[in-house]
């Protein structure tokens, strides 16, 4: 008789271990699932506050490309345009060309100049035209942000092969 009550014991004790093991594997379950959960609604809500702000900028005018301020940097739009057009891949062949000539300006001199070669010669020039236009056309944006961006990688690519030059004088 103390066997059986002994045995019933253990294996009431085994069905409670059991059980309390089940729910706690199931409160586990809920709480990493709420933090997935957390983690992709945070997500999903900066996706939505960038769309939104895509969408009373062109409801205002388009987006900007570069932010204001000075040193230029470029927006979160401006850094896709950047990346759709391979500016800095650009900038790097492009710059050697005018890096002797800017060698002794001062930035706002060289940011001058890269604005105004862009804007000028190279988009008189045809280069990457249809690529600029497609790229344009794709982001909603217009083509003069897209120079504005290409303007911004080189004006930095040649900044630092200044930076570069006077390091190894």
């Amino acid at each position: 008789m103390d066997f059986n009550i002994l045995y019933i014991g253990a294996i009431a004790a085994s069905i409670g271990i059991m059980w309390s093991s089940i729910r706690i594997g199931m409160w586990l379950q809920k709480v990493n699932t709420g933090v997935d959960t957390a983690e992709t609604l945070k997500k999903d809500i900066a996706d939505i506050k960038i769309k939104i702000s895509r969408i009373i900028g062109h409801i205002f005018g388009p987006e900007p490309a570069i932010a204001p301020g000075s040193p230029l940097t470029l927006t979160d739009h401006g850094n896709e345009i950047a990346e759709a057009v391979h500016a800095k891949e650009w900038a790097k062949f492009k710059a050697p060309q005018f890096s002797n000539d800017l060698a002794h300006k001062e930035d706002y001199e060289i940011e001058n100049f890269c604005f105004g070669w862009v804007h000028g010669k190279f988009a008189d020039s045809g280069e990457l035209g249809a690529d600029i236009s497609k790229i344009a056309y794709e982001l909603g944006s217009p083509q003069a942000q897209v120079y504005d961006v290409l303007a911004a990688a080189l004006r930095s690519e040649l900044i630092s092969l200044r930076a570069k030059q006077v390091q190894t004088t």
